[in-house]
C-alpha cells in the first residue's frame, strides 16, 4: 500500500497538479501524460484522506474509542464528553473528518451525528501531531451582564435564556424579586445575546427575534422552587456567579442562591447549568445545603399564559406550547425531570414534583422553542421532539475505550 501510494504521489507536480491522467474514453497506451481530471483529484485525495488516517492510527500517541447509539432514533449532533487529559482533537475513524471538539476544565467534549443502533470508532490525536486543525465555530456563550441590571443570560445556536441578579431587586424601577427563566425567541442560528443586549431593544423582532416571553415573579420556563405544605417556595434572585466554559460548542455556569425560607425551614442552592450547541435543552444540576438533612421535594414549573395553549404530559416530562400572542406567534416550553413522582396544575404553573435530598445532585433539563424559530412549527412536532430528547436522557449513549 505504501508502494502504491508512493508512485500515485510521484505524479503530483511542485504545483499541486496531479497528471498522468488517462482522459475518460481514450486509449490507455496513448494519452497526454500531462493530462488531469476532476475525477482523478477527487479519488487521490480520498486515497490520501485514507493513509493519513492510518498513519495517525498506527501511532502509539493515538486512543481510540466506540461510541455506540443505544436508541432507535437518529441522534444529530449528539454530544459525546471524556474524561480525557491533554490538548486532543477528535478525528471520525471511517470518514477521517476532524470533528468539532471543546476542551474542558475536566475532560474533552466532542459532537457527532450516530443512526439508531450504530456504533463508531473515533481517534483521539494529540494536538501537536497535526499540522493544522480546523477552528470551531462558536455555537454557544454565557456571561454576566452587569450593564443590564446583573442578567445572567445564556445561548446557544437554538435558544437562550436569562435569570435574574441581585442589581434587579435594588433598582427602583424594577424591584424584581425573582429566580424565574426567561426566554429568547431566536429565529437565527447565530449568537445574538451580546448585540440584543448592545442594541438595547430585544423586545422588538430586528430579523433575528425578540423577547417576548413574561417572566415577572413567575417561574418561567423551569424555574424551581421547594415545594412544602402545599406551597412552592421559590428562592430569591441569584447572589453570585462562575463561568465554567464559554464555547464554542458548551455554555457552562454556576449560580449561587442564598438560604431562603421554606415553611421554616433555611434552603440554599447551587446550580450549574450547561447548554450544548445544536439542542434545544439546557441541563441543570442542583444541590441543595440545609441544616436539617431531611429529604426535599422540588417543584420545577412552566407558567401558564391567558387563553387556549396545548399542554402535554410524558414520562417525567412536561411540555407547553403557548397561545399565540398575535404576530409574535408562539412560544414554547418543556421540562424533563427524571424521578418525578406528580404533576399539579396550581397557582398559573404546571409543576412537576420530584424528591431531592440535600448536597445530592438534583439533575433535570429545560427546554424552548418559538414557532418562527424554525425548528418546530406546531405543539404536535416539538411534543414529539421532547419525547425523543426524553428517550435520549434514558438511553445515553455507550461509549468504550478500544485502546
Amino acid at each position: 500500500m505504501q508502494k502504491a501510494w508512493q508512485a500515485l504521489s510521484s505524479h503530483v507536480l511542485a504545483d499541486g497538479k496531479l497528471i498522468h491522467v488517462q482522459p475518460i474514453g481514450e486509449d490507455p497506451r496513448k494519452f497526454d501524460p500531462q493530462s488531469s481530471d476532476v475525477f482523478a483529484v477527487g479519488g487521490f485525495l480520498l486515497a490520501g484522506s485514507e493513509m493519513y488516517r492510518m498513519a495517525l492510527a498506527s501511532d502509539a500517541a493515538v486512543q481510540e474509542i466506540s461510541v455506540r447509539n443505544p436508541g432507535a432514533d437518529y441522534r444529530l449532533e449528539q454530544s459525546v464528553e471524556l474524561a480525557q487529559r491533554g490538548d486532543l482533537v477528535v478525528m471520525d475513524a471511517l470518514t477521517s473528518r476532524i470533528l468539532p471538539s471543546q476542551k474542558l476544565a475536566d475532560g474533552l467534549l466532542f459532537q457527532t451525528d450516530l443512526a439508531g443502533q450504530e456504533t463508531r470508532r473515533y481517534l483521539l490525536i494529540p494536538r501537536q501531531k497535526l499540522p493544522a486543525v480546523p477552528a470551531v465555530q462558536a455555537r454557544a456563550h454565557a456571561r454576566f451582564v452587569p450593564e443590564r441590571l446583573d442578567d445572567f443570560a445564556w445561548e446557544n445556536d437554538r435558544v437562550a435564556h436569562r435569570t435574574y441578579g441581585p442589581a434587579v431587586m435594588r433598582d427602583p424601577k424594577e424591584l424584581l424579586v425573582s429566580s424565574g427563566i426567561d426566554v429568547w425567541s431566536k429565529s437565527t442560528r447565530k449568537l445574538v445575546l451580546d448585540d440584543w443586549y448592545r442594541r438595547a431593544d430585544y423586545h422588538l423582532d430586528r430579523g433575528d427575534g425578540l423577547d417576548f416571553y413574561h417572566v415577572g415573579s413567575s417561574r418561567g420556563c423551569g424555574g424551581l422552587g421547594i415545594y412544602a405544605g402545599q406551597s412552592l417556595y421559590p428562592s430569591r434572585n441569584f447572589s453570585a456567579w462562575k463561568v465554567l466554559a464559554d464555547g464554542p460548542l458548551r455554555a457552562e455556569f454556576e449560580l449561587r442562591f442564598e438560604h431562603w425560607n421554606v415553611a421554616g425551614r433555611p434552603v440554599a442552592e447551587v446550580r450549574r447549568v450547561q447548554l450544548d450547541a445544536g439542542s434545544h435543552f439546557s441541563r441543570i444540576e442542583s444541590r441543595f445545603d440545609s441544616a436539617d438533612k431531611a429529604p426535599l421535594t422540588v417543584g420545577v414549573g412552566i407558567v401558564q399564559r391567558e387563553g387556549k395553549g396545548h399542554y402535554q404530559q410524558g414520562s417525567n416530562s412536561m411540555s407547553y406550547w403557548e397561545p399565540a400572542q398575535g404576530s409574535d406567534g408562539s412560544n414554547a416550553c418543556a421540562v424533563i425531570v427524571p424521578g418525578a413522582s406528580t404533576y399539579l396544575n396550581q397557582a398559573g404553573h404546571y409543576l412537576a414534583l420530584a424528591p431531592a435530598k440535600p448536597a445530592t445532585p438534583f439533575v433535570y433539563y429545560l427546554g424552548s422553542a418559538w414557532s418562527k424559530g424554525g425548528d418546530f412549527s406546531n405543539a404536535a412536532v416539538w411534543d414529539a421532539h421532547v419525547a425523543a430528547t426524553a428517550s435520549r436522557v434514558t438511553e445515553p449513549l455507550v461509549i468504550q475505550r478500544i485502546r
